[in-house]
């Protein structure tokens, strides 16, 4: 699947929720964004859902709660071999994988439990500014870490500075072009 050359406002492109369904495995394989612009936050109060981001992973835990759509988890399957290049971005975060995406509370107890696995992501000219100090965060499952992600040409900013953004890494392993710091 190709996406190319577009803008897009709050929400960037969201991959998830990935693993809602316990008996149905989740498999996105083989994504190309490319030229893909996102900008402005998007708040409750305004018809969204304080979503704002470049490339977004929501990851179901592994805990089944509810009933899909709004619960629901224990999924499995797998992410990989998503390609972005030329992302710019005006958000909240310009990459972010979470690991803990729930809508019933108990679940908020079980985020390290996600057995879906993303491997192979790769980044390439991301640029930007972003609301906080963050401006990636790979927040991957701790009983199945997120491996081999690449980074090419990251040039985020704090927002209204010239501070370089982190990147926060929990349970990633192989991720080269840029350096993981402590949130």
């Amino acid at each position: 699947m190709v996406f190319r050359n577009f803008s897009r406002t709050g929400g960037g492109m969201a991959f998830g929720s990935i693993g809602q369904y316990a008996d149905a495995p989740d498999y996105i394989h083989n994504v190309s964004v490319s030229d893909m612009a996102v900008k402005q936050l998007i708040h409750p109060g305004y018809g969204g859902a304080s979503v704002s981001g470049g490339a977004c992973f929501k990851e179901c835990v592994g805990f089944s709660a509810g009933v899909p759509p709004q619960g629901g988890g224990g999924g499995t399957g797998e992410v990989s071999n998503i390609t972005f290049t030329n992302l710019r971005v005006e958000v909240a975060q310009a990459i972010y994988i979470n690991k803990c995406y729930h809508k019933v509370d108990i679940q908020a107890n079980y985020c390290d439990t996600s057995t879906l696995v993303i491997e192979h992501l790769s980044f390439t000219n991301v640029s930007g500014t972003v609301q906080g100090t963050t401006g990636i965060a790979l927040d991957c499952s701790l009983a199945a870490p997120c491996h081999d992600l690449s980074f090419f040409g990251v040039d985020l900013r704090a927002s209204g500075t010239d501070i370089p953004a982190k990147v926060v890494c929990d349970n990633a392993i192989n991720v080269t072009g840029v350096t993981c710091q402590e949130d």
